[in-house]
């Protein structure tokens, strides 16, 4: 892996979220949301193993930062969405109202997103591929040091879940294991083999679909709340025992990685 392929994959991760907040921003498609979040999510992981290599660069942490109001607001659409295929997929009844306040507020931020990208202010790929190209000649790149990155990330992780209870601390770990599946997909697919692959994608996966779980129950009780509503014990109980089932089996999955 030379660092012109390094410099040929920011650029192409770039083009590609730039090219897919276009869409988002003309697409209700949930997909088209989700496509670009995945984008950025890839171009960020880049840009902090960048930094990595060049640790008085301002410009990685610059273009992290522009894009986080478009990567942000995208996510309270993602939230939704994927609240609403929870309840389909794994809730035979859902308290009444509830839907209909996950239909406003979805439309709401739908809105909120569409102002927001009605200007979008962000550089043009050209600009992005001319940084990235003078911060890696003034950089010392391999494909070792980006194994070493992967592995502090995994070992990073595997810390944020042994010594904290389910929180932020977990989710904090699943952009971790995300930022390492992306990166290990981009730049060494071609070399890792699919086990060591798999491996950060399952515990992304899990933790991931742990943190669904909590943005519902957030949800949930904002319904309840903005509503002046009172909770559906059989309901609860069923978020509850899903969450639950869910942190067992994460704390498993890392035991076997350790």
């Amino acid at each position: 892996m030379t660092t012109q392929y390094f410099i040929d994959k920011t650029n192409e991760c770039y083009s590609a979220l730039y090219s897919g907040l276009l869409t988002a921003a003309q697409s209700s498609d949930p997909e088209a949301i989700h496509r670009f979040r995945v984008d950025v999510k890839n171009f960020v992981g880049l840009m902090v193993f960048v930094f990595e290599l060049k640790r008085d660069a301002l410009w990685p942490n610059t273009m992290i930062f522009q894009l986080k109001p478009y990567y942000k607001l995208s996510g309270k659409i993602r939230n939704i969405n994927v609240v609403k295929d929870l309840l389909s997929a794994h809730f035979d009844e859902v308290p009444d109202g509830f839907y209909n306040y996950l239909e406003g507020q979805l439309l709401r931020r739908q809105n909120e997103f569409e102002a927001l990208t009605s200007d979008i202010d962000l550089p043009k790929a050209e600009d992005v591929k001319n940084e990235v190209s003078l911060l890696m000649a003034a950089s010392t790149f391999s494909k070792e040091l980006l194994e070493r990155h992967l592995f502090d990330n995994k070992v990073k992780a595997l810390s944020l879940i042994s010594d904290n209870s389910p929180g932020e601390e977990w989710h904090a770990a699943r952009s971790f294991f995300k930022r390492n599946y992306l990166l290990s997909k981009l730049l060494l697919a071609e070399v890792m083999d699919d086990v060591k692959l798999s491996e950060n994608r399952i515990l992304e996966q899990e933790l991931g679909f742990w943190h669904d779980i909590v943005v519902l129950t957030k949800t949930y009780d904002r319904y309840l709340l903005t509503n002046d509503c009172s909770s559906s014990p059989s309901f609860r109980k069923q978020l509850c025992e899903l969450k639950q089932s869910r942190e067992k089996l994460i704390y498993q999955s890392t035991q076997e990685v350790v």
